[in-house]
Order: structure tokens, then C-alpha cells, then sequence
């Protein structure tokens, strides 16, 4: 009895053990519990949707700069948002891996590189930034996080080591192709002059063809056509036979103009994108939420008087 009163007192309903076991009393309790004196779902989410809108929102950045600290690049610039009728200037820092410290580009990275994340408060309102809707918040987010998982945040000389390993593997660029010393069945059949040379060849094409992985080369263009020349005097020594698919693929000019077009699409420090895109805006009820609070106060305030008086 005691903590049924002590309950009773908290504001808490209270009930015999036995009365949980008959519906209509169960059913009466309930109906009692809830405030209304109904039991109602909440309202779904999507009721706080103003379906009947469309706000337009266009996102400008600029990379001003970009700076190696570690293992990590930093990623610095400006942008303006504008949100239907509302411009907002903001202020936005993206640190993430630094691929270049890699020496090989095959993919084989940590997990850290692979799921960046832009944190949403890196991306600076100044003063602004409770007005400006999480939706749009994300899509900046989205379009740098974008950026690093193309490549475009990286250096050029990075982006173009990629492409020549991600070519390479497609078989698209004789670069990608290691050759192995003469095995001795192999060297049957051939003289020693031509055994030797064959194996100096291959040397010299996979020391060049590191280079490019690397980064070492000191130019792309001279170092990719030196891998295509030794790549055709080993077939021609080899007594390698082109067919159809190789005279496509293994393209020396189509292979630059690919690495070429790799290097001129990174983020340049100065260079400004944009996006455009529409959403939907959240509706609550913070308004009602107001209005009922001014009412409690009012009612307060007068119970307070009554009193007085």
C-alpha cells in the first residue's frame, strides 16, 4: 500500500495485479493512462513534409588551396548556397589520404581510404548555420566526398598513376605487362645472343614500366613510349603474332591522350564547381509548440494574480 500511494503521488498510474487479467479493466486503464484519453498512432514522419514545394538550391565551391600535412591532403576553399530565395556564404575544410605516399596504386590501401567521410561541421555558416537545412548541408558534404573518391582532390601526377594502372590492368597499354626472365625451356631453340638480349630487354621494360607506377618517371610521355617501343622489339624477337584484339588496344597516342585527359580533370586550386538540385522542406511544429507555451505562461501568470488578489 505504501508504494501504491507513493506512486499514486509521482503522477504514475497504478494498478492491482489482478485487474491486468480482465479486459475491460485492462482496456479502462489504458484509456486512463493516455492523455487524451485515446490511444492514437503518432503522426509519420512524412506529414512533416511539405509535398507541395519544390525549393531550388545551387552550390558553388572553390578550391583556394590545397596542402600536404603527413600522410594527409587538406583541402581549403569558399562557397555560396543558394537555398530558393535565401544566399548563404560558407567557409569548408576536407582533410583525407594523401594517395600519392602509395607506391603502388593497385587499390590494396587501407580501409581510411576507402570510406571518406566529409564531417558536416567542417563546412562553416559563420553564424548562419542553424538556417541552413541538413539536406543541403550533406549535399556539400556529397560533392567533396565525391571529388576525393574520383580522384579529383588528388595531384595530377596521382590521377594519371592510376589511370596507367587502371588501364594496365584492362589490358588497354602494353605498360601493365611484366616480363619474366627466359625460363630455360624457353631459351631452347634459341642462341645465347638471343636468349641474353630478350632478357635485357625486359629488364630495361620493367624498369621503366616501374617507374610509371611509382611515380619516379621524370616524364610520362617519354617513359610510356619507351614501354611501347621494348614491349614490340621483345615480340618481334619473341616471335609474338599480333592479332585483331592487341593492334586495338595497345594504342601508344590513345593511351597518352587518356592520361592526358586524367591529369587536366583534377580539382585545380581556383577552379569553382557547381551543382544544382531540389528537396523537399521539413515543416514542424515548432510554431504550435510556440503558441501553446505562450498560452501556459499567460494562464500561469493569471493563476498567479488570482492568487495575489
Amino acid at each position: 500500500p505504501l508504494t501504491r500511494h507513493a506512486a499514486k503521488a509521482g503522477g504514475l498510474s497504478v494498478c492491482q495485479l489482478r485487474d491486468l487479467r480482465i479486459q475491460e479493466k485492462l482496456e479502462e486503464i489504458l484509456m486512463e493512462a493516455s492523455p487524451s484519453g485515446r490511444l492514437e498512432p503518432q503522426d509519420p514522419f512524412e506529414n512533416y513534409i511539405n509535398s507541395d514545394e519544390e525549393r531550388p538550391v545551387k552550390i558553388a565551391m572553390t578550391l583556394e588551396e590545397l596542402k600536404s600535412e603527413g600522410d594527409y591532403l587538406i583541402a581549403r576553399g569558399a562557397g555560396r548556397v543558394n537555398d530558393g530565395a535565401q544566399r548563404y556564404s560558407f567557409r569548408w575544410t576536407f582533410p583525407y589520404q594523401n594517395l600519392s605516399i602509395y607506391n603502388q596504386l593497385t587499390g590494396d590501401y587501407p580501409e581510411s581510404v576507402w570510406h571518406v567521410v566529409m564531417p558536416l561541421e567542417n563546412v562553416d555558416f559563420m553564424g548562419a548555420d542553424e538556417e541552413i537545412p541538413e539536406t543541403v548541408r550533406r549535399n556539400i558534404c556529397s560533392m567533396l566526398e565525391d571529388a576525393y573518391e574520383s580522384n579529383d582532390l588528388q595531384s595530377p601526377m596521382t590521377k594519371v598513376r592510376q589511370s596507367i594502372v587502371w588501364h594496365s590492368g584492362m589490358g588497354s597499354t602494353r605498360v601493365g605487362h611484366r616480363y619474366g626472365r627466359l625460363t630455360k625451356v624457353q631459351k631452347e631453340g634459341l642462341t645465347f645472343e638471343q636468349a641474353e638480349k630478350i632478357d635485357n630487354l625486359r629488364i630495361r621494360h620493367d624498369r621503366y614500366a616501374e617507374s610509371l607506377f611509382d611515380g619516379t618517371a621524370e616524364s610520362v610521355s617519354r617513359v610510356s613510349r619507351t614501354v611501347f617501343q621494348l614491349s614490340e622489339e621483345d615480340d618481334e624477337l619473341w616471335g609474338h603474332v599480333s592479332n585483331e584484339y592487341d593492334e586495338y588496344w595497345w594504342d601508344l597516342e590513345t593511351s597518352l591522350m587518356e592520361f592526358l585527359d586524367e591529369a587536366l580533370g583534377v580539382w585545380a586550386v581556383g577552379e569553382t564547381r557547381e551543382t544544382e538540385f531540389t528537396y523537399q522542406p521539413f515543416v514542424g511544429p515548432e510554431d504550435e509548440e510556440e503558441v501553446f507555451a505562450d498560452d501556459e505562461k499567460e494562464v500561469g501568470e493569471e493563476e498567479v494574480g488570482e492568487e495575489t488578489e
